[in-house]
């Protein structure tokens, strides 16, 4: 079955850490599984700035709620460590 998640990003490095990231695997499972089609957008604006947008049309919708906030969790420290601003190989070595 086709991932119903698509991740775009011009960071490599950002890429890499949501792809192996285990809570956003928890969402993209739900996603698989149910009318969960969220988008998550991360922005720098000076601060940076997550917005996470989805219709309430799946069965269980609170299920999503735990698992969005630890994905805003692992990407505030993520951002924290300033990671994603360094070349992918570099990063890569880092992790």
């Amino acid at each position: 079955m086709k991932s119903r998640f698509i991740i775009t990003s011009d960071s490599e490095s950002l890429k890499h850490f949501l792809s192996k990231n285990k809570t956003l695997s928890i969402l993209r499972d739900i996603a698989n599984k149910d009318k969960f089609s969220p988008s998550i957008i991360c922005e720098d604006e000076g601060h940076w700035k997550l917005t996470t947008k989805y219709h309430i049309e799946i069965d269980d919708w609170p299920q999503v709620i735990k698992p969005t906030i630890s994905l805003y969790k692992d990407l505030i420290d993520e951002f924290n460590k300033r990671l994603p601003n360094i070349s992918t190989k570099a990063y890569r070595e880092v992790k």
